[in-house]
């Protein structure tokens, strides 16, 4: 191209201008990407033992490589997260621990039936929960001959149980509160043989009980009694045990020379306590008469004219008898087989000397 002084001017062409323009335009490019590329690896090397999410933006628009961290909960709130943790199974030990504990209760069960009983005085034989504590307890009773074994109710203190002279049981009672008339609390002594069956009861009765003071209860008792008593309890009776009913029946079956005779007596209790009785008797004989014949009728008909003197029905006929007694009504003249509220041990400790089967 010449000027207006004729030289000759060079230009250099735009388009080879734009075409390194455009080349360093691509090699910054790269080189961006080359930066971008190494961070990006460089970031993800350095997060490969944390948890954490990394994101990195390739932005050429962006300061220093281009390179941002971001939290992952601002970008993807709902991304989830795959818990890979393994559930844990249960323990063989956790297994083998509640196995044990059941076999422990069914093996330890009678023990812990007598926990309970002690504790809480909650007793197969009869009792309730009226103020009551114990201690040194066999089997939910007071061990005679034991001076640790105690039961406490109603604010007084049992213990001490042990035989005295022949015919008496000996036993000390201490009061937290003085008390008028203890009879008034419906307290019962009990004592039982070595198999527990009950084999005596009384009332405890004592009047001005004085506060804090030891004082010692006499049971006077039979032989028998006496002898067999291996244990004791203090219970006030519920409503249901006062009324609770029983029977037991007795049975004498002998042949004498050639008279039979088959006697049956049925007694009956409320709270062990007899109340009434029915007797029935009948002799078979080949021929009446005879020394034994005549024996055993005499005493069929003396019995049946006492029973009718103190006004009791009476169903006879020849060689038989039958008639019941209510011992709460009959006469005071009258002499019954036991007096009222004897004990069935007691019927039939006496029954079973004298030749009777008693079940």
């Amino acid at each position: 191209m010449n000027n207006n002084n004729g030289q000759n001017i060079t230009v250099e062409n735009n388009d080879s201008a734009q075409t390194n323009n455009s080349n360093n335009n691509v090699v910054n490019n790269e080189t961006n990407n080359v930066v971008n590329n190494e961070t990006i690896n460089n970031l993800e090397k350095s997060t490969v033992n944390t948890n954490e999410n990394v994101i990195v933006s390739t932005d050429n628009t962006t300061n220093e490589n281009n390179a941002n961290v971001v939290d992952p909960m601002e970008i993807a709130p709902n991304e989830s997260v795959v818990n890979t943790e393994k559930k844990k199974e249960p323990s063989n030990a956790i297994i083998f621990i509640f196995v044990f504990v059941i076999f422990a209760f069914i093996f330890f069960i009678d023990d812990i039936v007598n926990i309970f009983t002690e504790d809480n005085y909650v007793y197969f034989n009869g009792g309730n929960e009226t103020n009551l504590s114990s201690d040194n307890l066999v089997g939910g009773y007071i061990e005679v001959g034991s001076k640790n074994s105690y039961m406490k109710l109603e604010d007084i203190r049992f213990y001490n149980f042990k035989q005295g002279n022949e015919g008496e049981i000996l036993l000390n009672y201490l009061s937290s509160k003085s008390i008028k008339n203890t009879s008034n609390l419906s307290i019962n002594i009990l004592l039982y043989d070595g198999a527990k069956t009950l084999i005596y009861k009384e009332v405890f009765d004592v009047k001005d009980l004085s506060k804090d003071t030891v004082k010692q209860y006499v049971l006077k008792v039979d032989n028998n009694v006496y002898y067999d008593v291996r244990f004791a309890k203090v219970v006030i009776f519920n409503e249901k045990e006062m009324k609770e009913e029983s029977s037991i029946i007795c049975n004498y079956n002998k042949t004498d020379g050639d008279v039979t005779v088959d006697y049956s007596i049925s007694y009956n209790f409320i709270n062990n306590d007899l109340k009434s009785y029915i007797v029935t008797k009948k002799i078979d004989a080949k021929v009446n008469e005879g020394d034994i014949y005549t024996k055993y009728n005499n005493e069929l008909i003396s019995e049946k004219d006492n029973a009718i003197k103190n006004n009791i029905s009476v169903s006879d006929d020849v060689n038989y008898l039958n008639y019941s007694v209510d011992l709460n009504s009959v006469s005071s003249n009258y002499m019954p087989y036991y007096k009222i509220n004897t004990l069935p041990y007691t019927i039939n400790y006496k029954e079973t000397l004298k030749g009777w089967i008693c079940k």
